[in-house]
């Protein structure tokens, strides 16, 4: 079935010259205005490109000898001043495995994106992934270290990141994923599909119940995407928090439990080892902790996008989720089965 499915298209580079430039903005961005603005703001922060290469989104990497910068385009500009703030108090508080906004320069408008300056972080050739026990490791220290240092950017931020709210989002998401079962009804057992969706009611009824014990720790300031890509592993074999998009006030646990989520398919018996690590044993107690591990977050994000974007026409990415929501449901019963014996 997968294989009658498009393959991904490969993303393009492209690598621009100075001189050429403005001819090629016009081509790729439709507009040649964008690299008018992004070249004044260089010239006016003292750099000089050589060239300038898309690596995703609004994200755009600048070389200049043998200097480099990522230029960036935020939603508007409290985002990114929320960041500026952010990336700088937990600086001041010792927190230094993330890059710098460079606010010397006012960031410039385009399209309604407020674009600006990022410390290019020189990565390591092998990057970071959740499959390696000493990088799942190395990524909760890492997490732990940077609340321990949000905290103290909060009152700077109380007006401009949102509150968290996980009982809300997560219903969300499973009323979204019940709208696109028609679809998912072609690739996935109906009764695979209706355990998913049991096991989500009850983790979020449970959840509901015992939700004072989620928010019983004092809030910080949340990463709130612990995806691996968020995770850069540096030249030099530190491990840096990047990407501060969807940061929000909460307690800690919010992002120790959306990073358990992640680590699950990679870990061996995860009813038993996820309490390995010190960042995630002092919650095995924590009934609210305890029943949102069950809610299967990452699978219906991953179909809830999919089909969103008409993604289920592409063979490898298709076969991803279906991988996720059909070869590791064994496995994944046997955990949950698990955790609920610690609830009973």
């Amino acid at each position: 079935m997968i294989s009658k499915f498009l393959v991904f298209k490969r993303r393009c580079i492209l690598g621009i010259q100075p001189t050429l430039m403005k001819a090629m903005a016009t081509n790729q961005r439709g507009d040649s205005v964008f690299y008018t603005r992004l070249l004044s703001y260089l010239k006016n922060s003292g750099f000089r490109p050589e060239k300038i290469q898309h690596l995703s989104g609004d994200v755009h990497l600048i070389r200049s000898g043998n200097k480099f910068l990522i230029i960036k385009g935020f939603s508007n500009y409290r985002k990114w001043e929320s960041q500026e703030i952010l990336t700088s108090v937990i600086k001041k508080n010792g927190f230094n495995s993330t890059y710098r906004m460079l606010a010397e320069e006012r960031p410039f408008d385009f399209e309604n994106k407020v674009y600006a300056g990022i410390e290019y972080l020189p990565p390591a050739k092998t990057s970071f992934n959740y499959r390696n026990d000493k990088n799942r490791q190395n990524g909760l220290e890492v997490l732990n270290q940077f609340h321990q240092s949000s905290a103290h950017a909060l009152p700077n931020l109380k007006s401009g990141i949102p509150l968290f709210d996980q009982h809300t989002k997560w219903h969300e998401r499973l009323h979204l994923f019940k709208e696109y079962l028609p679809v998912i009804r072609e690739y996935v057992e109906e009764s695979i599909l209706d355990s998913w969706i049991r096991w989500a009611e009850w983790s979020l009824s449970g959840l509901q119940a015992y939700e004072r014990l989620l928010y019983s720790e004092k809030s910080v300031v949340i990463h709130g995407d612990c995806a691996h890509h968020n995770f850069l592993r540096k030249q030099n074999g530190e491990l840096t928090l990047i990407d501060f998009d969807l940061i929000s006030e909460a307690p800690p646990i919010i992002d120790f439990l959306q990073y358990a989520n992640r680590i699950l398919p990679h870990l061996n018996n995860p009813e038993e080892t996820l309490w390995s690590y010190p960042e995630l044993k002092k919650y095995r107690h924590n009934r609210a902790f305890l029943y949102a591990l069950i809610y299967p977050a990452d699978i219906f994000r991953e179909w809830n996008r999919l089909v969103k974007e008409d993604g289920y026409h592409h063979s490898k990415r298709l076969h991803s989720v279906w991988k996720l929501s059909v070869e590791n449901y064994s496995k994944r019963m046997k955990f949950n089965r698990g955790i609920a014996k610690l609830l009973s």
